[in-house]
């Protein structure tokens, strides 16, 4: 199968869409930008679209051909939805709610991140 070639100024402007798409979901939602005021249901909601978007940039860039080192934005969207996640699981515990769904999107987000780098290291 051939690769695409992808422009890294245009890895990073396909990384900021699927930063910010989720963040338009949410306020499509809720009216509001901020994902730690929302209640459990609408956050993993918002954050299963995280996920997704995150897989999908994944798959993206195992299609398309980077010059050298040019994985970066995607790793970069990874540890910044990890961010989220975990800041969120901090906050949970905290006001001892239920974390079980959370916890477990972010052990799959984390599996796949590895899994994807592992496939990507491969065919470097």
């Amino acid at each position: 199968m051939k690769r695409l070639t992808l422009n890294p100024v245009g890895g990073y402007i396909y990384a900021i869409i699927a930063v910010f798409l989720p963040f338009l979901y949410l306020y499509r939602v809720t009216c509001q930008w901020n994902p730690f005021v929302i209640r459990g249901p609408l956050f993993v909601a918002f954050y299963a679209l995280c996920v997704g978007s995150s897989v999908v940039t994944l798959l993206v860039s195992r299609l398309c051909q980077f010059p050298a080192g040019g994985y970066v934005p995607f790793r970069g969207l990874f540890i910044f939805m990890l961010g989220i996640g975990l800041a969120r699981l901090c906050q949970g515990i905290y006001h001892q709610k239920p974390v079980g769904y959370l916890v477990g999107m972010l052990i799959a987000e984390v599996f796949l991140w590895r899994l994807g780098e592992l496939g990507y290291k491969r065919e470097r």
